[in-house]
């Protein structure tokens, strides 16, 4: 089922992370998402590099496995960072090349559904308490949108490294659309104009 639809001055909501204060994401304000830019989510892998300081180094992956396998063992101090940068190391290209491939499957097959490198993500008032706890909290906003959306179910979206074929097929049940099953849980993107009304206090 294709679960595109235009919207004409419709409410939804957005938690807005970020970094220190930011003056688009105040009440009042509009923002255009029709512009093709790449969003805060997806401008993180292109300015983004992985190092960790390992005996004095700064050590991208490959030359801190290097560095670990010419010593031949780690401290006890050592041992919870190394694992903690790898995780996140893993992780994260885990979901750039989620990102890649599903980018790649909207392009070639979907091209009218919004594109995850330029959206931005709301969803319903019903499902304001399910986002708050998964995203673990940030500015509340409710908006009035005018544009595009897209409907999809999240349980599509992996953070494992998983062969591309699978991948694959992981996109194209998500630009599919959603079946309607667990609806709190489903994620909405939406490209056009963004207006801010006001913040509402998290649950």
């Amino acid at each position: 089922m294709n679960n595109s639809n235009y919207v004409k001055n419709k409410t939804f909501y957005h938690i807005h992370r970020q970094n220190g204060y930011s003056p688009l994401w105040v009440p009042g304000n509009q923002i255009d998402f029709t512009i093709k830019r790449p969003n805060e989510f997806s401008s993180f892998y292109s300015k983004t590099h992985f190092f960790l300081n390992f005996r004095g180094e700064d050590l991208y992956p490959n030359s801190l496995v290097q560095k670990i396998n010419q010593s031949g063992v780690l401290n006890g101090q050592e041992i919870v960072p190394v694992l903690n940068f790898f995780g996140t190391v893993i992780k994260e290209s885990a979901l750039y090349l989620r990102e890649t491939v599903f980018e790649e499957v909207r392009v070639q097959y979907f091209s009218n559904l919004p594109s995850r490198k330029n959206c931005i993500w709301v969803f319903e008032e019903d499902a304001t308490d399910y986002w708050s706890k998964t995203l673990g909290g940030g500015q509340l906003l409710r908006l009035e949108l005018t544009g595009v959306i897209h409907i999809a179910d999240q349980r599509h979206l992996s953070s494992e490294i998983l062969p591309e074929d699978i991948i694959r097929q992981h996109a194209f049940n998500y630009w599919t659309g959603t079946d309607g099953q667990n609806k709190c849980e489903q994620e909405i993107l939406f490209e056009g104009i963004v207006k801010i009304l006001d913040e509402v206090n998290l649950p």
